[in-house]
């Protein structure tokens, strides 16, 4: 081979010739191009991977390529090597991983070096708690109290969680974990320390990786055949100030545990949107281009209620999770903050104008619904379409009923017979009854029943009832949440061999300068895409311009680092998706630059009827009040494994 020929390095790759490869690359200028892309947008770790050159990967792995790198189609080499299931290369490419992290977070120049820039010094004290409506998630009692501390180049992060006890009715084991950063005094290494304050071990995590993390990765890595991939379009992505009229505040007080008070404004986001990708191997076809069938679905088109059991009697095999708006809250604190954000009425003003709204007080909607008469009367409207004044039920009003009383809206519900042309009857419903709802789901020539009872005493919540009546099985979300995953036979290829289309691909057609269309090799896959809009919103309570002591401008940097290692989209880019999210992306947090404000409580929307609250507690910027002894192990704790526990 010469060293003129096009992508000398991915055909290397193509003819599978690692010793060949290997010798280009002690040439420093051709290891300048390891990371090249080609024609068709893959860089050679990625046609690598894609055609099961295990050697050839290897040495590229040992010749630091870029393992963030995606290919045309959103994949990142980690993707890919999963779907090879070799344990050598995946326990390479964990370790390269967190080397990358370190790298970016540490080096001259990177994040903590522009974090330390804008803010040397932090304390800052959280509480994270789950709230939610559904009896099991409240016994769980999810509540954290975090810390996060920074002194120049030292970092500390603190929880109060110590594991998992999974036997019976899941539930929190305290204890309290500690995370450290610094960099070593000898070697000028940063290193990632864990603690253990109730066992008090201490372990290195970075650079030297602890076997039972790379265990546990390994674990969760071999056989998987089927990938999630969670990307975020914040191109609608609004936060607007809430604005009150003359005679009421817009500022109220927000007490910490110092003892300072400080003004808060409401705020408000809306319309996230989450792209969901789950992709299935189903085998590999050697050097052939890939066989790849692709579904898409835009929840965003299926708006309310009604389209959306319209849309699930038109299409069963494409079945969408509906989305319940109610946003209920509660919290044990004191506080006089506590219940602003989610029982605020000014705040939720909007739902205030539904014709239903006489009858639900949103403020307390089970106690309104108690009563038989406001029950007979909103049942009495939905039957008839319109109110006594002739007002029409919108999609607003059934949003409304959705949002305050999801029991009721599903029970005046009940799908008629085929040749009643998919129309829907009413029934009553009094609130002090249970009710009972015969489902039937037939597939394949079988028909199954389900009654379901819902009652006050019921912990059945009626999502989950729905979703018996309308099986989930193809909403990518609903599966990798319930883990009941639905065998897809149409798109099955393992046991239908006549059905892959085997397209042979030689060297010189993959290489040929004409072609530039995207390019996957080597495998058999299904590729479903979702859409999903986040109807709930996120509520943030904000502190007055200047007024803080720190402000969402000094956090960029934590920002942008965070994003890399969650969600890959936010690294090197290469498809169009990637690049308007990333820019979308930077938009955003840039915008943060120019508000001096900072969050104290935000409400964030997990699932129907469960949302995380996060809470500022206490914080300072003094470096005199923080020890150094904070990034230092204790001298009585011993070295030994630090994880999570997970009693079952």
């Amino acid at each position: 081979m010469t060293i003129s020929e096009s992508y000398p390095l991915h055909r290397c790759v193509y003819r599978n010739d690692q010793a060949t490869l290997q010798e280009l690359l002690s040439d420093e200028k051709m290891k300048e191009r390891i990371n090249e892309c080609d024609n068709h947008g893959n860089t050679p770790i990625h046609l690598a991977l894609m055609l099961d050159r295990r050697n050839c990967i290897i040495t590229l792995l040992n010749n630091n390529c870029d393992i963030f790198s995606r290919n045309q189609y959103g994949w990142n080499p980690s993707d890919e090597a999963i779907m090879i299931g070799d344990i050598d290369i995946l326990e390479k490419l964990a370790y390269l991983k967190w080397k990358g992290y370190i790298e970016q977070l540490s080096c001259p120049g990177g994040f903590l070096d522009q974090w330390t820039e804008l803010l040397p010094n932090l304390y800052l004290k959280l509480k994270l708690s789950i709230k939610t409506s559904i009896p099991i998630l409240k016994r769980i009692g999810v509540k954290d109290i975090e810390e996060v501390i920074k002194k120049g180049s030292n970092i500390r992060f603190n929880t109060s969680v110590n594991g998992f006890d999974m036997r019976g009715i899941p539930k929190l084991l305290r204890g309290g974990i500690s995370v450290i950063g610094k960099f070593d005094k000898e070697t000028g290494v940063y290193k990632i320390i864990l603690l253990d304050h109730k066992r008090k071990l201490y372990q290195e995590f970075f650079p030297n990786i602890p076997q039972w993390y790379i265990g546990n990765s390994l674990k969760s890595k071999i056989g998987v055949k089927i990938l999630y991939k969670f990307y975020f379009d914040l191109s609608e992505y609004k936060v607007k100030q809430k604005k009150y009229g003359i005679m009421k505040k817009s500022k109220k007080n927000f007490p910490l545990n110092n003892g300072k008070v400080y003004k808060v404004e409401y705020y408000k986001g809306k319309h996230l949107v989450i792209f969901i990708r789950k992709r299935r191997d189903d085998g590999f076809i050697g050097d052939c281009i890939s066989d790849i069938n692709i579904t898409k679905a835009n929840i965003d088109k299926v708006g309310n209620f009604f389209e959306k059991l319209e849309q699930s009697e038109k299409n069963k095999s494409n079945i969408k999770e509906t989305s319940n708006n109610e946003d209920s809250d509660s919290d044990d604190d004191s506080s006089s903050d506590e219940d602003i954000l989610t029982n605020n009425k000014e705040f939720d003003d909007e739902n205030q104008k539904s014709i239903f709204s006489k009858y639900i007080d949103i403020k307390d909607p089970e106690t309104s619904l108690n009563d038989p008469k406001n029950v007979e009367k909103i049942t009495e409207i939905f039957k008839k379409g319109c109110d006594e004044n002739n007002n029409k039920v919108t999609n607003d009003d059934i949003e409304f009923l959705d949002a305050h009383a999801p029991l009721l809206l599903k029970s005046l519900l009940t799908k008629k017979s085929e040749k009643d042309n998919h129309k829907y009857e009413y029934f009553n419903y009094s609130a002090n009854d249970s009710v009972v709802l015969n489902c039937t789901v037939s597939k394949d020539g079988n028909t199954k029943t389900y009654e379901i009872a819902d009652g006050e005493k019921d912990t059945l919540d009626w999502e989950a009832a729905y979703n018996l009546r309308y099986p989930q099985g193809n909403d990518i979300f609903y599966e990798m949440v319930t883990g009941n995953l639905k065998e897809d036979i149409d798109h099955s290829y393992q046991n239908s061999e006549k059905n892959i289309k085997r397209e042979k691909i030689t060297e010189e057609q993959y290489f040929d300068p004409s072609s530039t269309g995207y390019c996957h090799l080597g495998r058999v896959m299904s590729v479903s895409e979702e859409r999903k809009r986040v109807k709930q919103s996120y509520k943030f309570l904000m502190s007055k311009e200047n007024d803080f002591p720190i402000n969402l401008s000094q956090l960029c940097p934590l920002f942008y680092f965070i994003g890399n290692v969650f969600f890959d989209q936010f690294n090197n880019v290469a498809d169009d998706v990637g690049k308007d999210a990333y820019a979308t992306y930077k938009r955003v947090i840039d915008g943060l630059k120019n508000d001096k404000r900072f969050p104290l409580k935000v409400a964030i929307p997990l699932y129907p009827s469960v949302h995380a609250q996060l809470k500022v507690r206490d914080v300072h910027i003094d470096p005199n009040r923080i020890s150094d002894d904070l990034f230092e192990i204790p001298k009585d704790y011993k070295y030994g494994n630090v994880y999570f526990k997970s009693v079952k």
